[in-house]
């Protein structure tokens, strides 16, 4: 099958799906090529929901989740974001999103 990689199948349940296209859940983006619905009505991912995480300022680089974010009923846990990504300041000039998100449109050539 062109999506599977694994003899067992996994277990799925108590996630957050979400996208910024509205309609991406009726796309066959699921193993065995099946949209969200299919997916969830094959008896995968219980308890899981299709709903926008409610990120605070995600624009700006800030995926803290709202107090009202659906993933909290879920039992998801704020990641802490602070240390993720490029931490030595020598480096961060060779990343396309720094300064807090923003990005700084360049070009580097490294060898």
């Amino acid at each position: 099958r062109w999506d599977r990689f694994y003899d067992n199948t996994p277990m799925f349940y108590n996630n957050l799906y979400w996208s910024q296209h509205v309609g991406d859940e009726t796309q066959q983006m699921f193993p065995d090529k099946m949209s969200w619905e299919e997916w969830v009505l094959s008896g995968n991912d219980s308890f899981s929901v299709w709903e926008d995480p409610l990120f605070l300022n995600p624009a700006s680089g800030q995926y803290l989740l709202a107090e009202s974010s659906p993933a909290w009923d879920l039992g998801i846990e704020q990641i802490i974001l602070d240390n993720f990504g490029i931490q030595v300041s020598e480096l961060k000039k060779y990343s396309s999103w720094t300064n807090q998100g923003k990005p700084y449109l360049h070009k580097y050539n490294i060898n």
